[in-house]
């Protein structure tokens, strides 16, 4: 009979040195290391390979930085079963915020979008994405003192334009921390689009539906955007599973005397 298993999966551990005595239940010999990098070796194992049933020490130095894991493989010699293990060790949490994230500038304009963001990364920690091929009109990025910067070129097109810039980082645990801004440019005649009215939009609206075939330019508070993690019709894609994309795209707009309201 092939027996590995580790009966616990996962640690957590606080910042302060120390170690975790981790039980193994096995028959056989079976090899021992990490599967993830071990920045500045703040993990050690107490052995690499071990024979039967045996219990596997794993030292971790003080964490003074952001939050850390070891990824621990076990394998059977024969590679016929293997069981992994992960030690997760507490420290500062990454983060990245904007409380303004939306911005619209002219088509014309050269000078650099300023967000306010309140962060504990930096710029290289980042993976940067666009939609819209944001990618070939948005230079320049910075972010400095709580302030994250781009350049928009101009925009020598009929129509406005607009772009997602992410900003995302997976963290030591493996989990994502993303900050999205989001950029409207006019087009080359500073034009955002034909200005209409909420009463105009509703008369937009048939039996068959609602479609917009040209841009529009719509004024309004917004009252309920992506940050509202429930304010969409998402749809359960299983039985234990909701498609929360539908609430990341979708915005509720009121007119400014609230007679009025668009999703």
């Amino acid at each position: 009979i092939l027996e590995l298993i580790a009966p616990t999966s996962e640690y957590l551990v606080d910042e302060s040195e120390g170690s975790v005595e981790i039980p193994i239940y096995a028959k056989g010999g079976y090899s021992v290391k990490f599967l993830n990098k071990i920045e500045g070796n703040w993990a050690s194992l107490s052995a690499t390979h071990m024979n039967n049933d045996g219990k596997l020490v794993v030292k971790y130095k003080q964490n003074d930085g952001f939050r850390r894991m070891a990824a621990i493989r076990l394998c059977l010699d024969s590679e016929k079963r293997a069981d992994t293990v992960w030690v997760r060790q507490l420290g500062e949490v990454p983060m990245i915020d904007c409380g303004a994230p939306f911005t619209a500038v002219n088509g014309t304009t050269m000078e650099p979008i300023e967000f306010n963001v309140e962060t504990n990364l930096l710029l290289e920690d980042l993976t940067i994405d666009y939609t819209n091929n944001g990618k070939e009109w948005i230079k320049d990025i910075s972010l400095e003192e709580g302030v994250l910067a781009m350049t928009p070129a101009p925009n020598d097109s009929d129509n406005p334009r607009t772009t997602i810039v992410s900003f995302s980082h997976i963290d030591g645990w493996g989990e994502k921390i993303e900050l999205r801004v989001f950029v409207t440019q006019a087009n080359k005649n500073n034009e955002f689009g034909q200005a209409v009215s909420f009463e105009q939009v509703r008369e937009m609206a048939t039996e068959e539906g609602f479609e917009v075939t040209e841009d529009i330019n719509l004024s309004g508070w917004v009252i309920s955007d992506f940050r509202s993690k429930n304010m969409a019709f998402n749809p359960n894609t299983n039985y234990n599973k909701v498609d929360t994309s539908v609430s990341e795209r979708t915005a509720y707009m009121e007119s400014e005397d609230g007679a009025y309201g668009v999703r």
